[in-house]
């Protein structure tokens, strides 16, 4: 009951963000974080016995996520929320990487890194001051969605499998944001990118809530 009364506030919160941002209302403002808080929230109400670091860093990653939430909300605050987000996404990543047996997939590697080669390219001659901060950003969501896919795959952690979704939901936000930012400004993709967003951290989060019976904490990488 009380889990199901969190993720109703979630969506409340999250439905009336997007239509304050819709509308152009200062709101906004206040509810885009309080969605990630509640988020954040929720992962800690409800976690259980997942292991130590992995739940730390997950925890720790969102907080920078929230982070960069809020330093996003003013455009000249841009390259710190962009910063945010890179070191949110590189805790998540850790935290894939830090269970013992994960194994390294390679032909997957390739393909998400032609994705990250083709956004660049899309972007590439409109990015300007802001082309190596994109550089690096696209790196590391394409790394943390590679490990959230080995991690998956090499099925060390039974609560890992919505992550996959979950990264991939991830980058899909990111690519319209920098086709919103960059390429095509006229484009309104707000509602899109808060849902996607939205639903990969709670996913990402929701991995520390449950019992696990498949892995030992003393399993996972010091």
């Amino acid at each position: 009951m009380l889990r199901k009364f969190s993720i109703s506030l979630i969506i409340i919160s999250a439905v009336s963000a997007i239509y304050a941002d819709s509308i152009g209302s200062s709101w906004y403002t206040f509810l885009k974080p309080i969605t990630t808080v509640l988020i954040i929230g929720s992962a800690l109400l409800f976690k259980n016995n997942s292991p130590k670091k992995y739940a730390n860093l997950i925890v720790v990653g969102l907080i920078f996520c929230l982070i960069g939430d809020v330093l996003l909300l003013e455009e000249t605050s841009f390259i710190w929320g962009l910063g945010a987000f890179v070191i949110g996404h590189f805790l998540f990543s850790e935290a894939f990487r830090s269970f013992k047996g994960i194994t390294l997939y390679y032909k997957e590697l390739g393909i998400l890194s032609g994705v990250g080669v083709a956004v660049f390219s899309l972007l590439f001659a409109d990015l300007g001051e802001f082309m190596a901060p994109a550089l690096l950003y696209i790196g590391v969501i394409v790394y943390m969605g590679w490990m959230g896919l080995c991690f998956h795959k090499s099925k060390v952690f039974s609560k890992s499998k919505w992550i996959p979704l979950a990264v991939s939901l991830f980058m899909f936000s990111d690519i319209l944001i920098s086709l919103e930012k960059f390429k095509w400004p006229s484009l309104v993709l707000g509602a899109p990118i808060l849902i996607t967003y939205w639903i990969s951290i709670y996913l990402i989060g929701d991995s520390i809530t449950r019992n696990d019976n498949d892995t030992n904490p003393e399993e996972v990488i010091d």
